[in-house]
């Protein structure tokens, strides 16, 4: 099912993956923001936008068991990777295997079929000359927990989530964050919430009298997740797509394992 859906929606993407599935040493040279960039980067007040394996796969009418795959999604999708550039108003995220050879993914379960499409479709339609972040750098641990500490805590934190994660951590959240409230995304295919968390969250701004320069909002709602940000973002609002990582705060529970 998976080569027919290729094939009716990107035959080139499928006859280049056949060439370089057997080329050893194939992989994607490109620039990677330090850590510390990075946190410079966000704390500028920059958003953050995450491309992964699932985004790849909606590039190419492929679904994932939580997001259908959408016509406008994919458009979105692509209009962030294909605008991004130094003046963005995002910082956008890209797996570091991306770099990695055929053969060194080949090595770890399922690395090369998981990445390789990711290095065949950065090679064909990412913008070459931009800096790139890790796509999993919240999901490392300590970095999410310090960047909250250190900047996020001290704005006005709106929260765009699935009903699933508001009534499991959202309570625990609070505790530790200064969250003014939380925006129900829908569960699954979050991207039928799309306009209308998009709306919510300016007419809250708006009845609330919040400056844009004082509002994060941290977003954990799949792919929607992308173009909410997208669209924050040119509206001067930051936005960060912290995916997993929201579900394991101030817990014990392992969230380097979802890298």
């Amino acid at each position: 099912m998976t080569i027919f859906t290729y094939l009716l929606h990107d035959p080139l993407f499928l006859l280049q993956y056949g060439v370089r599935f057997f080329q050893k040493k194939f992989k994607i040279e490109t620039s990677f923001f330090s850590d510390e960039k990075l946190i410079k980067e966000l704390s500028s007040g920059k958003s953050f936008i995450r491309i992964g394996d699932g985004e790849i796969g909606l590039l190419h009418g492929k679904g994932i068991w939580y997001q259908k795959y959408d016509k406008d999604l994919e458009r979105y999708l692509r209009k962030i990777i294909t605008s991004y550039s130094h003046q963005s108003a995002y910082i956008l995220g890209v797996p570091q295997f991306v770099g990695f050879t055929n053969e060194e993914l080949h090595k770890t379960k399922g690395g090369l079929r998981c990445w390789l499409p990711s290095k065949i479709e950065f090679s064909r339609i990412f913008p070459r000359d931009s800096f790139y972040a890790d796509a999993h750098f919240f999901y490392r641990k300590g970095n999410f927990e310090n960047f909250l500490e250190s900047y996020v805590s001290t704005k006005k934190i709106l929260v765009i989530t699935t009903t699933k994660n508001i009534k499991e951590y959202g309570a625990e959240l609070k505790k530790h964050l200064p969250i003014l409230t939380f925006f129900e995304s829908a569960e699954p295919h979050p991207f039928t919430s799309f306009e209308k968390n998009y709306n919510e969250v300016i007419a809250y701004i708006k009845e609330n009298n919040l400056l844009a320069k004082d509002v994060v909002l941290l977003i954990s709602a799949g792919p929607s997740s992308k173009p909410l940000c997208y669209v924050f973002s040119e509206k001067g609002l930051q936005s960060l797509d912290v995916g997993h990582s929201l579900e394991h705060l101030y817990n014990e529970n392992n969230y380097e394992s979802h890298i």
